[in-house]
């Protein structure tokens, strides 16, 4: 099967947003433009129907609308299928929600004329806000205008200036903005002539042109051509790279990368590697297509990037179906004309997408599969049949796999309850250094490990079977309790796996270590600077010996010139941690306790975490772990 790329200019539009308490809100200043600079401004503009809007995240994990749109025509630029619309804003199921005002609000089965800009990661989003975005309606006599989607509706917290003058000013008084005459309207965007008015002049109300939808198919992957196929050696194969690609590490990373994709999927059983001298072949520098691919050229602009699919023999049944099996496959990458000419995401993308149909997966936006319940993720996935611009798996690839080589759940449905089948303590040279081993099943987004009467610590992973957490100094001598809580706030829990004494404490006078308003020295002044850390030996002084692991302090602080502030101590030679040992203000002098453990030379580290200025510290020992 074949991946297309489309060639497209990239300009930016934005709104001026604000940060509030508890969230994101929004306010949009809109100064409107002419048509023809609209025009001039977009890289595509499309005439079409309003398919679909879905609801996900986006790349900073908020919510964003995706729409897609069927084109009844294309007047401006080039479009390998449907255009696809990325706005900020929506709600997610969960409750979470993003709000920007001045977005379009596209609605399924509304014909519309929109100007659109490419983004950096593929697909498209409306040139300049609602000034992109024209619904077409219709008057009492039945004729048809374009009407601006500002004109449409009231849009609270936007503000449309007629000017830059009228901006200055601040005067929003509403100016004449008339529906567009549709047929003169689309032969000035077909022929790029926009210098001579459009206006129309509607008989009695409007209403908008509503379009039919076809009714929504079931799933979109699973077969090819309407055939289903499959491995049945749970798709382990591996794979030889041939040639190299015209970029930067000849596609090597990019090829290993792709065939990982599929591989560490978390809930399928693919295991595609590299190898040398098999069946199974990548072509990284394909001049011609040996598939009949159509392209005997490198690429340089639009056209076919890649090519692939599986081949084999014979038949076997799976969750009751029928499929060819595979036995091999092919993956072909079309050389490129220039230098880089593609990017390394874009190489990837297309190597993954290839990968996909060896597999036995068709186009997520063209193939139907009675499997797929989680709908409105198909243009979103890895295997949509024009290149994407970004590497990660969709859920709809992921519930492919699933369904093909794996636990047969899907993303939409709940996660399989996590269970934990063991936790394995490792004891490090460290007092409070100690590792932990969590083993188990099920989808992990958290663990919370808890010792003896609540100190504990938490981590947040996409998916793990294995999660290492460090525990507390404090947790010496105390019982581990491990609860693991999945996606959908199901838990699994193994308490009393085992108790360690991995120190014994031993009392000392209280003793001062350090005074940084001493004079300069190892113990003594100068005060700690904001932002830096200071490493301070504690072995061999006020009775701690060599052999000692962790110490029990009193740490204080006095005379912060700037504030808010904190200290963290930890062993010198690891990692900050992302906890405190003693927060404060400007001014401020406090103490509190802690336990300490030591680096490998006896040291502790102290970080200053204050915006400028000094502060002093003074750190009496009260007591030592070996």
């Amino acid at each position: 099967m074949k991946a297309r790329i489309g060639t497209a200019g990239l300009r930016i539009a934005g709104a001026v947003l604000f940060w509030m308490c508890g969230g994101w809100a929004a306010g949009t200043s809109v100064i409107a433009i002419s048509d023809a600079e609209l025009y001039e401004r977009a890289d595509v503009v499309v005439h079409g129907i309003v398919m679909s809007n879905r609801v996900q995240t986006d790349a900073f994990d908020r919510p964003e609308t995706v729409t897609v749109i069927q084109p009844l025509a294309v007047l401006k630029g080039q479009l390998a299928a449907n255009l696809v619309i990325h706005q900020t804003g929506g709600a997610l199921p969960d409750g979470r929600f993003f709000r920007l005002w001045g977005r379009p609000e596209y609605v399924e089965g509304r014909e519309v004329v929109v100007f659109a800009i490419a983004r950096p990661q593929g697909d498209f989003q409306t040139a300049e806000m609602l000034l992109g975005e024209f619904e077409v309606w219709q008057d009492e006599k039945g004729n048809r205008f374009a009407v601006p989607e500002f004109r449409i509706a009231s849009h609270p917290g936007v503000d449309v200036y007629a000017s830059v003058e009228d901006f200055v000013a601040q005067r929003t008084t509403p100016f004449a903005t008339p529906p567009r005459d549709l047929a003169a309207f689309l032969g000035a965007l077909r022929s790029g002539s926009l210098e001579v008015s459009t206006n129309g002049a509607p008989s009695g109300s409007l209403k908008p042109v509503e379009r039919p939808l076809p009714a929504r198919p079931a799933p979109q992957w699973g077969n090819i051509n309407n055939f289903l196929y499959r491995w049945n050696n749970n798709a382990t194969a591996a794979w030889t790279l041939n040639g190299t690609a015209n970029i930067t590490g000849g596609g090597t990373a990019e090829a290993t990368n792709a065939l990982a994709a599929w591989t560490n999927d978390p809930n399928s059983s693919i295991n595609y590697t590299v190898g040398t001298g098999t069946s199974n072949v990548i072509y990284l520098n394909a001049t011609s297509s040996a598939l009949g691919c159509g392209w005997s050229t490198c690429l340089s602009g639009g056209g076919v990037i890649g090519c692939g699919g599986p081949s084999g023999g014979g038949s076997h049944s799976w969750r009751g179906d029928t499929y060819v099996t595979i036995g091999g496959g092919t993956v072909e990458l079309r050389s490129y004309c220039t230098f880089n000419g593609f990017s390394s995401i874009t190489t990837q993308s297309v190597l993954e997408h290839e990968l996909g149909h060896t597999l036995g997966l068709g186009h997520s936006d063209q193939n139907v599969s009675p499997h797929d319940v989680c709908r409105g993720d198909e243009g979103a996935a890895i295997m949509r049949s024009s290149v994407q611009g970004f590497t990660p798996l969709g859920t709809d690839d992921q519930d492919a796999i699933r369904w093909i080589y794996g636990d047969g759940l899907n993303s939409c449905g709940p996660a399989p309850a996590p269970t934990i089948s063991s936790i394995t303590p490792t004891f490090g040279p460290l007092a409070g250094n100690t590792l932990v081993t969590i083993n188990g099943t099920g989808f992990v987004v958290g663990a919370t490990v808890t010792f003896g009467a609540g100190a504990g610590t938490s981590v947040n992973v996409a998916s793990a079977t294995t999660i290492t957490v460090r525990t507390p100094a404090s947790a010496i001598s105390q019982t581990v309790s491990v609860t693991v809580t999945n996606s959908d706030l199901q838990t699994g829990t193994l308490s009393n796996a085992f108790t360690y004494t991995g120190a014994s404490f031993y009392t000392l006078t209280p003793c001062r270590l350090v005074d940084t308003r001493n004079p300069s020295g190892p113990l003594g002044g100068p005060a700690l600077a904001a932002g830096a850390d200071r490493t301070f030996v504690f072995a061999g002084q006020c009775g701690i010996p060599p052999t000692a692991r962790a110490v029990a302090v009193n740490v204080a602080v006095t005379q912060p010139t700037t504030g808010p502030g904190f200290f963290s101590l930890y062993a010198a030679g690891t990692s900050l941690p992302m906890v405190s040992t003693l927060n404060y203000s400007s001014g401020q002098t406090r103490a509190n306790n802690a336990i300490v453990p030591l680096g490998a030379g006896g040291d502790v580290a102290v970080r200053c975490g204050q915006g400028s200025g000094t502060a002093q510290i003074v750190i009496d020992v009260n007591g030592y772990f070996q």
